[in-house]
């Protein structure tokens, strides 16, 4: 199972050293109990591979159709734009395998990359409330954009897997999936939904006015959709 993986991820253009790292690890982890786990759960032993796979597949086939541009790298706007990009797109596609596989009591929550996957989820709350006042900071300060841009990727780790699982696992706690597939394609509106869950949520930060007005400002530059900025 593992080799056809790696054909199929070969075939489609996702096959790299990290992937091939990720998939190896998780083979390592398929130990007697943790199949035990898997069963149990309601997988098999190829569960973990297929999932990664889907969560590849996700990012290939959206990719293919996204709602906005990304600017030129020298554009003041093209950080921004690619940390809202990440952050959207491993949060949604880490809930098709890291939630299933490594989180709460899934079948491999046991296993090492369970306990990092947790750990690094703990600055989630973090990074978000970070990300949100260096917004606000360049709404105040656009003149300061680029530097603080810069800052921003600093804060936001992974490429944006900790805090989009965790802005993702927000909006499915306090809405239907169906409002997080609406948005799969326009990480600004993965945003303002995040926003309205985290409203409803009680917990979870939010992101300050000046900070979504940024947001807005970006999305009226990059947006391929009309109306783009109606009912936020």
């Amino acid at each position: 199972m593992l080799f056809v993986v790696i054909k199929v991820l070969e075939r489609v253009g996702l096959l790299n050293f990290m992937s091939l790292n990720l998939l190896a690890k998780e083979e390592a982890d398929l130990t007697p109990p943790i199949l035990d786990g898997l069963k149990k759960g309601g997988h098999n032993n190829h569960s973990p591979h297929v999932l990664y796979f889907g969560h590849e597949f996700f990012h290939f086939f959206r990719a293919k159709k996204q709602e906005f541009k990304t600017p030129p790298q020298n554009d003041k706007n093209y950080t921004l734009v690619w940390l809202l990009d990440q952050i959207e797109n491993e949060g949604i596609a880490d809930q098709i395998n890291v939630k299933q596989l490594y989180w709460g009591d899934a079948p491999l929550a046991g296993t090492e990359k369970a306990k990092k996957e947790l750990k690094d989820r703990e600055k989630a709350a973090g990074e978000i409330t970070a990300f949100s006042d260096i917004l606000a900071g360049i709404a105040d300060h656009p003149e300061w954009k680029y530097g603080l841009s810069k800052q921003a990727r600093k804060i936001i780790t992974r490429s944006g897997h900790v805090a989009g699982f965790y802005m993702a696992n927000t909006i499915l706690e306090n809405f239907d999936k169906a409002e997080l597939v609406a948005v799969v394609r326009n990480p600004f509106k993965f945003f303002y939904l995040y926003n309205k869950a985290a409203s409803l949520d009680g917990d979870a930060p939010q992101f300050s006015d000046k900070a979504i007005s940024v947001i807005k400002d970006i999305e009226s530059k990059c947006s391929l959709t009309e109306n783009s900025t109606d009912n936020k």
